[in-house]
Order: C-alpha cells, then structure tokens, then sequence
C-alpha cells in the first residue's frame, strides 16, 4: 500500500482504535485515521494531509500512535 498522507510504500498494521486505518511509513511513521477522517483526506492536497498528521503528531501523548480524527 501507498501512505495516504505522503505517497511513499508504507505498510497496513493492526489498529488500536477498532475501525482505523492504521500505516507504517517510513516517512510519517505509524498513525491512525478515523474511516471519515481517511476518507476526507482522500479530497485534501499533500499540505493538507501532512498538516492534518502534524496535529494530530503534537495532540498525542508520548507512546501512543498518533490518531487523526474530526475531519468528516
């Protein structure tokens, strides 16, 4: 699979949200979406969709995978 936000190969994982679509990139590194969240982000541009996983990089607390959310 292709990561959703930056394009690169990235691996689907087991997601600790049940429903999420959970990625292991080599580039953004491992995060969650919400199923609206990941659909919404088919429609951004790449700024958008890195800015989205920023924010949602600088909410989470240490240790846990970042989780996108809110934007559907």
């Amino acid at each position: 699979m292709n990561c959703p936000v930056c394009g690169d190969a990235a691996a689907s994982i087991e997601p600790v949200n049940e429903g999420a679509v959970a990625v292991n990139c080599p580039t953004c590194g491992e995060w969650e979406a919400s199923p609206p969240a990941a659909g919404a982000m088919r429609d951004f541009s790449s700024h958008q969709r890195m800015q989205a996983l920023r924010f949602a990089q600088v909410g989470s607390r240490a240790g846990r995978r970042p989780f996108i959310h809110g934007l559907g």
